[in-house]
């Protein structure tokens, strides 16, 4: 006894498949095709549910199939792990909120400096040449700009290595 044979209308409404994706299928080997746009319905449910498992990458019970990638995977990123701690006892990696810190530290210091500048100005230029004026601006610059740079950029403690006029 033969099983019945069912049409290409039949298979893509049981599939939720336009019946051009149920000819491509076939035409991929995905679904056996008995004769002329019939199928055999066991084999091409069977067909089609291997493709669908084979597309997601999953056994019948929902496991991973290819374990030796998700080895492989693992093994890479002990690595990393690894290799970043061994920059890290090196001193060639920082920790992200220290560098945080330090460049909040670095801004408000600058950002202080700046501030300072106009109160600081203030009478003398009021009374000065536009010369004289250009002068007193850049000093109070580098006379900031020292004050800075003898600064330990993480601590904001004076630094008294570096004293040199800019």
């Amino acid at each position: 006894m033969t099983s019945p044979l069912y049409p290409v209308s039949t298979i893509a409404k049981l599939f939720d498949l336009t019946e051009r994706r149920v000819q491509q299928l076939t035409k991929e080997g995905v679904i056996p095709k008995s004769s002329r746009g019939k199928y055999e319905l066991v084999p091409t449910v069977k067909g089609y549910i291997n493709y669908l498992k084979g597309k997601s990458g999953l056994d019948g019970c929902g496991a991973t199939i290819n374990i030796a990638n998700e080895r492989a995977r693992l093994i890479k990123m002990q690595a990393d792990k690894l290799a970043m701690e061994l920059e890290e006892e090196k001193g060639r990696l920082l920790d992200a909120s220290e560098v945080e810190d330090a460049w909040n530290n670095i801004v408000t210091r600058c950002r202080s400096a700046l501030l300072r500048i106009p109160s600081k100005l203030a009478l003398q230029l009021s009374v000065a040449s536009p010369q004289e004026a250009e002068h007193i601006m850049k000093k109070a610059i580098n006379d900031a700009l020292l004050e800075l740079s003898q600064t330990n950029d993480i601590t904001g403690e004076e630094d008294h290595e570096f004293k040199e006029d800019i």
